[in-house]
Parts: structure tokens; C-alpha cells; sequence
């Protein structure tokens, strides 16, 4: 798999340590604490050697970031105690930073800050929070001090705004403790509305607006680096193919879209009055522009443009229930085009 990831240009982004046990209840097997913490960090030392040092016939891969398991707090990765974790990642983070200090190490992959926005939330979400607070007391401690270099978050929700709240709340906490150096890594996201149709709606216009906003807002939010999850087909959380057709769904235009700035390569000052349901990203190269428009409303909304000097027209594209990225007509700076419900446009003209 990481060789088809190198060979198509990807930056992979390593964790080491497992996933997920889903039947952690009847039976669990690579989720409890190592026994011998630092043979463990040392095998994740060998680890790194292997893929980016060419050791025990392996690879030149350069990975620079290294993530520290997955969602500690969460019983279905981890068996420990808060205070075991810990101990592991002090441990494995001090050996791989002393073996390989130009390496990004970090993590804990945290399951998120739903009591942020959420207060009537559980007690289990609620303690997400306190567990944040207690690694970075215990990182940046001198007893028990430990390299963050990115600290790694996840939601899966329904609202693209609360992502930003989460960012900045995490943003808040790195420099409150020190670490404003440390990254911002929203390493796991998707939409999810709770409803048993929840992995159909990722990969129809719910999930395609709601990925498109994301992106809008994600521009201009504390966070360095996103990553969607997923794109293996054969995952129900997999919102941009179907299994088995392989058939590519409507997130998979929402991305498309969105590459189309990503290619431009500078982004641009772009603002919504009345915003509403209403969001927006821009980018440009300097001969030519581009903007994407969403609407997550149920209604059709009249957008004016208005984009500086008077140049080419612009050409867009339309995403909604009915077309998959589809050209439409011309369109002078200035004149009001209308975004249907649910839908995501992508506006591009070359600069006079």
C-alpha cells in the first residue's frame, strides 16, 4: 500500500500503533498497553528505519510525520490506564526524536471535543476533554517531558462550523500549555448525521456540501493539516467510491471541486455577506481565478458577484443532485447567479 501511495505522489502520514478493535468486548489482541514500553518504541524506531532509511531491505520514503497510536481514550484501541498511555507515548516520542530529530512526532489522535459544543453530552465525551488537558500537563512537564510536535484530532459530525470550534479550542489549549509550535492536525473527519442512512448521505449532496463547506471554512481556521476519512472502497465510512461498483460518488466532486484551487496554488481573499448556508474559498495564480460556492440550504439562493475589476466572464460548473460537475452558461462579474439547494459551484475565469 505505501509503495502505491509514494508512486502517486501522496504524503503519507504514518501511525504506529493499531486502529481499532471492534470486538475489543469479546476478545482483545493488539490494544493493551506493551509490556516493555521501550522495546516497543524501539521496534517503532525500527519501524521508521525500514520505510525511510532503507533498513532490513526497505525504503527511502522520507515520511515525516509520525503519529502516536490512535484515540487512547476510547476502549476499543486502548486497555490502559490514562497514565499508561502516557507513559508509552513519553517513552516511544523521546526514543524516535533522539534516533531521527528531523522526524514530526506527535499524536495522541484524539476522539474529539464534543463537550465543547456539546455540554449536555455524556460523561464519556465529556472526559475527551480532561484527558486533553492531563497529556498536555504531562508533556510539557520537566519530570515528564516529552517532544509534540503536531497534536492529532478527530470528529465526525454534521455541522462544518463546529469543526472550526474544535480547531480553535485545540489552537488555544497548544498555546496555553507552551506549544504553539505544535501543529494542528484534523486527522479525521467526515459527515455524519446519525441517522441508520449515515454512510449513504456522506456520499450524496449531504456529504458533498457538508466536505465542500468544510474546506471553505478550514481555509481560514488554526488548522495545518485535514485528512478525510475515508477513500477505501470497501469501508462503509468510505464517502467518495461506492463497493463493489467502484462508481465515484458525489464527495468525489466535492474534492474534484475543491482541486481545482488546490491547483491554483494561491489562495485568495474571499467573503460571504449573509452568509447564511452560504460558504465560499477562492484561489488564484495570478492569470487566472477561482472560487467555490457552497449551499447546504434547502432552498435556492441568489449569489451576486462581486470580484473586483471587470475581466472575463466566468465559467462554472454545478454540483447537485442532478449533475455531477456539469458546465454551465457564462457569467459577467457582477450578475446574480442562483445556487440551488444542496449544491456546490465551481466558478473559473482566466484574468484580462
Amino acid at each position: 500500500m505505501l509503495q502505491g501511495l509514494a508512486a502517486s505522489g501522496c504524503q503519507v502520514f504514518y501511525r504506529l500503533g493499531v486502529t481499532i478493535e471492534n470486538y475489543w468486548k469479546i476478545k482483545a489482541y493488539h490494544i493493551h498497553p506493551p509490556a516493555d514500553m521501550l522495546k516497543w518504541a524501539k521496534i517503532c524506531a525500527g519501524v521508521v528505519r525500514h520505510y525511510n532509511h532503507g533498513w532490513n531491505n526497505g525504503f527511502h520514503y522520507g515520511i515525516e510525520y509520525w503519529e502516536i497510536w490512535n484515540e487512547p481514550e476510547n476502549p476499543p484501541m486502548w486497555t490502559g490506564t490514562r497514565e499508561q498511555f502516557f507513559e508509552l507515548y513519553r517513552t516511544a516520542a523521546n526514543v524516535l526524536k533522539e534516533q531521527f530529530p528531523e522526524l514530526k512526532i506527535g499524536g495522541y489522535a484524539g476522539c474529539g471535543f464534543y463537550a465543547v459544543t456539546r455540554p449536555e453530552t455524556s460523561d464519556f465525551y465529556k472526559s475527551f476533554v480532561t484527558y486533553f488537558d492531563e497529556f498536555l500537563r504531562y508533556v510539557t512537564s520537566p519530570a515528564t517531558a516529552a517532544p509534540l510536535d503536531f497534536f492529532s484530532w478527530h470528529l465526525y459530525n454534521r455541522d462544518p462550523a463546529e469543526i472550526i470550534i474544535h480547531a480553535e479550542y485545540v489552537d488555544r489549549k497548544l498555546r496555553e500549555y507552551g506549544l504553539a509550535g505544535a501543529e494542528n492536525i484534523f486527522n479525521e473527519w467526515n459527515y455524519m448525521d446519525g441517522t441508520p442512512e449515515a454512510f449513504d448521505s456522506m456520499k450524496a449532496m449531504p456529504g458533498a456540501a457538508f466536505v465542500a463547506a468544510a474546506f471553505c471554512l478550514m481555509q481560514r481556521s488554526p488548522i495545518d493539516l485535514a485528512m478525510y476519512y475515508d477513500a477505501l472502497p470497501s469501508r462503509r465510512y468510505c464517502g467518495l467510491y461506492c463497493f463493489p461498483s467502484l462508481k465515484v460518488t458525489k464527495t468525489y466532486y466535492a474534492f474534484k471541486a475543491f482541486d481545482a484551487l488546490y491547483r491554483l496554488g494561491g489562495d485568495a481573499p474571499c467573503t460571504v455577506a449573509g452568509a447564511g448556508d452560504i460558504y465560499a474559498a477562492a484561489a488564484t495564480d495570478g492569470s487566472a481565478q477561482a472560487v467555490l460556492l457552497v449551499n447546504r440550504g434547502a432552498e435556492a439562493v441568489d449569489i451576486a458577484l462581486n470580484a473586483g475589476p471587470p475581466a472575463a466572464a466566468w465559467h462554472f460548473r454545478v454540483l447537485d443532485d442532478r449533475r455531477d460537475l456539469e458546465e454551465g452558461s457564462a457569467v459577467p462579474a457582477g450578475q446574480i447567479i442562483q445556487a440551488p439547494p444542496r449544491s456546490v459551484l465551481l466558478l473559473e475565469r482566466t484574468l484580462a
